[in-house]
């Protein structure tokens, strides 16, 4: 499986662009490319099917919820896949038409959140605020990749579907780490 999502493009590497703040503390030179896979088939239903194997993992929800933007498309066809109810956790209200900062109803419903993964978790806090605002209830977060050592407290249990650090090895040992890089991955065997 590992191998696949790596050798399919699920995680990039560069020593030159800015991955998830690369060059401040928690900075990183790789990225868990999930929003390139829409047009990759393959790589879209292993991370649909991961997905969907974390969701079992979390308590019963009655959305889901895409955190806007990375998470929303995942929620969407995790939703339709498991024919439930999907909103759209926006970070602002929309600033046309109907100025909408959650599309879908929510109300007294309860939410598990879906995003793509967590560096600061700081777009996940404000998803959280914007469905308690909205009257939801957030049961739980689900993400596509994460990491066993990074723990978060939240008010409710997290899963992720992809473990991050099987990823690179994956990768490594499909020698995908490029050579400026691999000082960076010295662990990995």
């Amino acid at each position: 499986f590992y191998q696949t999502a790596a050798r399919l493009g699920l995680i990039k590497f560069s020593a030159q662009h800015s991955f998830a703040n690369r060059n401040r503390p928690g900075g990183r030179s790789f990225l868990v490319n999930s929003r390139g896979s829409g047009t990759n088939l393959s790589l879209r239903k292993m991370v649909i099917n991961a997905l969907t194997e974390g969701l079992f993992s979390l308590p019963e929800c009655d959305v889901i919820g895409g955190v806007a933007n990375s998470g929303t498309q995942w929620a969407a066809i995790l939703s339709y896949k498991l024919n439930m109810p999907f909103a759209n956790i926006l970070k602002e209200p929309r600033k046309s038409g109907m100025r909408r900062q959650v599309e879908g109803d929510i109300q007294g419903k309860k939410v598990v959140l879906v995003d793509d993964w967590m560096n600061t978790g700081g777009s996940i806090l404000t998803a959280i605020d914007t469905v308690k605002s909205h009257g939801g209830i957030p049961v739980g977060l689900l993400l596509i990749a994460g990491e066993e050592a990074v723990h978060h407290d939240f008010e409710f249990p997290y899963a992720f579907a992809i473990s991050t650090q099987l990823l690179i090895e994956a990768a490594a040992k499909l020698d995908l780490i490029p050579e400026e890089l691999k000082n960076d991955f010295l662990t990995i065997k």
